[in-house]
Parts: structure tokens; sequence; C-alpha cells
């Protein structure tokens, strides 16, 4: 897969293990409390070994995991974590440092992801499933323009505790891409 350009700014790729585990630790340490508490693994990952072992593990996976590069700096995440072939559906999943948040690069990442799954997969359905509480994620899905279909009470367990759970619809037919590109 060739990596997607999104702007000038960023671009969504396949990780390389040897040169982006490094740089995705020190992200995912630096913001390792924003993190963590609405994605708990982020407490498990405490090294850049630990890191790369996590991305060799998602080239085995079923899913589709992109590195964010931000001026070509890897800066978080974004992945289909599982496809539901059957349902033609897919459920994503993201994260981003919080070195630069505020800046509409997960709005525009998560963007880029469901226009190239929808190009590129028999997808109908994009899912995405957020805490309520979560603030910043749910602006993020709204902006992006994922409807809310439900709210799961107590459908999320988070360091012990439950909570209520938004799932967000993008179907193909209400989706209206913007211009991304692979770069060749």
């Amino acid at each position: 897969m060739s990596p997607i350009k999104i702007d000038h700014e960023l671009s969504l790729r396949l990780p390389d293990v040897a040169s982006d585990a490094p740089a995705l630790f020190a992200q995912l340490a630096a913001s390792r409390t924003t993190i963590a508490k609405w994605l708990p693994w982020a407490d498990q990952i405490t090294s850049p070994e630990q890191e790369a072992t996590f991305l060799r593990m998602s080239k085995q996976d079923r899913g589709l995991l992109l590195v964010i590069t931000a001026d070509q700096r890897p800066v978080g995440m974004v992945s289909f974590n599982r496809f539901m072939n059957e349902q033609r559906e897919a459920e994503v999943g993201y994260w981003l440092g919080n070195q630069v948040t505020g800046r509409g690069i997960m709005h525009r990442s998560l963007q880029a992801l469901c226009e190239y799954g929808f190009a590129n997969y028999p997808l109908e359905k994009i899912w995405v499933k957020v805490a309520v509480d979560n603030v910043a994620s749910n602006a993020v899905v709204r902006g992006a323009g994922f409807q809310l279909k439900t709210v799961k009470p107590q459908a999320l367990e988070l360091h012990g505790r439950f909570h209520d759970e938004n799932w967000w619809l993008l179907q193909a037919t209400d989706f209206k891409p913007k211009r991304v590109s692979e770069k060749g």
C-alpha cells in the first residue's frame, strides 16, 4: 500500500517497525495519562520494544493499522481494528499524541481512512465506539460526518469501572469524500 497523502502536512502509511516504534512510543509516553484514560492498553506499552512487538503483531491481524505522520513525523495511529466482511462493516480506532492535538489532525486522518476504506474495501458501514465522557473523541467523530446511532449503557469497561458508550456510524451512502490521494 502506498502512503495516503492527506494534505501538505499529513499522510497515512503502513508502519515501519524499526523507525516508527521509537517515535510512536515517545508520543505515547509523553501522552500516556490522556491516552490511557480512554485506551487502557496504553499503560501496558512501557518500552519501544513493546511498541515494536505491537506493530509486528498488527501486520498479522485482520485489520489495517496506519501511522499518522505530520510533517513526516509519526504522531499517532488510525486503524480499521477489524472488518466484519459478511456485514460489509469495519470498526475504527485511533490515538494521537498530545503535542499535536487541536490542529484537526485526527479529524482529517479519520476522514482519509474512511475515504480509503470505502474506495478500497467492500464496505457499506464504518463504526466508531467512544466513551460518552470522551468529549474530544466524540467531537472528532461527529466532525468527520458520523451519526450517533445508539448509546450502549455500561458497555465499556475502563480501569475497573463501566461507562456508557456512543456507537457512531458512517454509511457509504452518506459519506462526502475529500480529495485524498495515494503517493505512487
